[in-house]
């Protein structure tokens, strides 16, 4: 910069100082003109002329010496100098009438034409300046030009470390994010604000996942309030025939007409009961508490659930099961069977009149396939793909927050799975679900 600076200012001091050696030229140029036409015609104007710009020529020169030194050089501007004197000298003694003969003309002539080519040279080195000022302006230009493209380039390069790749970095977390991934974004880089933006991101994470973990809480909440519909009529059955049982054990102890074995087969068939109270009991508190995830049978995973959702399950619907036998995968069971609970919920919602829901799987690769599928309405094309969005519901708010199928979606992912679903109007609809699967050492 400091020499594009420099050149700069050498070519202004040029233009500058050309325009004043320019003046100087015309003065000796107009000089001898009219010098040419004195001498042809004798004409006292022109000789009045002629005095004139002599005289400015020696004014111009006394103003101007260093410029036209810079130019001609000392000795030469010193010279100049001389000749110019002689010049005015002999022009003075033309007008005096002195000097009026041929030879003293002839000297005239010749001083003027040393002047010219004081004047013509220095015209050529007054061109030859600027040249030299102009080809060294454009080299400067062309190495700042080089310098800049290389800085640019460097600094791109810079920018493309600091700032761009941290930033595909940290699009990188936020498409995970995205898919239901909402782990903590660690650190991309030192600059200020990504990390700020990092802090950010992470604190509003923080905050999905505490409110995540409340919708979940609360569903599961709904759910146990099915759990508990379900199980005044599971409870009902069992402790009727308990009771009925301790009616007969009663009148056959009073009327002391009975038998062992008749007493033993009534005590198993109330232990069959309470065992099937127990089971359900269990389930109920299993479901209430934090799970883990462990390796379990798919099948008795979803029979599980069936066993608990069977009085919330309309006997116009009917359930089949098509699930190979020891599929089994790992999974947190508590989310799973919250997973299956919102498919059946939604299930039974969508099937209005008579209709069935098929659960079947199978293996692929290195994944298990899960198909929930119902016979009810369908899913309208055009509410599909909000399908998995929170609070998106088309019931009524009595029958809901929308917030089912999200839990859905955040559950299976959370188990490093996907979810689809397809759909057709009154024909049903069906949910893919794929889990990795455990495996074998």
């Amino acid at each position: 910069m400091l020499g594009i600076y420099e050149a700069f200012k050498s070519i202004n001091f040029l233009l500058i100082n050309n325009e004043r050696i320019s003046e100087f030229i015309d003065n000796i140029l107009e000089a001898r003109r009219f010098e040419k036409n004195f001498l042809l015609y004798k004409n006292n104007e022109d000789l009045e002329m002629l005095l004139h710009h002599v005289l400015n020529c020696e004014q111009e020169l006394k103003a101007y010496e260093y410029e036209i030194g810079k130019f001609l050089g000392e000795a030469s501007c010193q010279e100049l100098k001389k000749d110019l004197e002689k010049y005015k000298n002999m022009v003075f003694l033309l007008k005096t009438d002195k000097c009026l003969t041929e030879k003293c003309f002839e000297d005239v002539r010749e001083k003027g034409r040393i002047l010219t080519q004081y004047a013509e040279r220095l015209n050529k080195l007054k061109n030859l300046k600027v040249k030299e000022s102009l080809d060294n302006l454009r080299k400067i230009l062309l190495i700042a030009a080089i310098s800049l493209l290389v800085l640019g380039i460097f600094y791109s390069y810079y920018l493309y470390i600091s700032i761009s790749q941290p930033l595909k970095k940290l699009d990188n977390y936020i498409l995970e994010i995205s898919k239901g991934k909402f782990y903590t974004v660690p650190p991309v880089s030192q600059d200020r604000e990504i990390v700020l933006l990092v802090e950010a991101i992470n604190t509003m994470l923080a905050e999905i996942d505490k409110r995540t973990n409340y919708l979940i809480q609360t569903e599961k909440l709904a759910t146990l309030g099915t759990f508990l519909f379900g199980l005044t009529h599971e409870l009902n059955n069992p402790l009727n025939n308990i009771y009925t049982t301790c009616q007969v054990l009663k009148e056959e102890l009073k009327e002391g007409n009975f038998s062992q074995e008749f007493v033993e087969d009534l005590l198993t068939e109330m232990e069959k009961e309470i065992e099937r109270i127990k089971r359900f009991v269990k389930g109920v508190l299993d479901y209430s508490k934090p799970g883990e995830k462990r390796e379990i049978e798919l099948k008795e995973l979803v029979e599980e659930t069936i066993f608990y959702l069977k009085g919330a399950i309309p006997h116009r619907i009917e359930v089949q099961l098509e699930i190979p036998e020891n599929l089994k995968i790992c999974v947190d069971p508590q989310q799973m069977k919250q997973v299956f609970i919102n498919l059946f919920k939604n299930s039974i919602d969508a099937i209005e009149k008579e209709g069935q829901i098929k659960i079947s799987a199978e293996e692929k690769e290195n994944q298990v396939v899960i198909y929930f599928s119902d016979t009810g309405k369908g899913i309208p094309a055009d509410v599909l793909p909000k399908i998995f969005e929170p609070f998106f519901t088309t019931k009524s708010s009595d029958r809901g927050y929308g917030i089912g199928m999200f839990i859905v979606y955040h559950l299976v992912k959370n188990h490093g799975g996907a979810i689809e679903v397809k759909s057709e109007v009154n024909k049903g609809t069906t949910f893919i679900i794929k889990l990795p699967k455990k495996e074998t050492v």
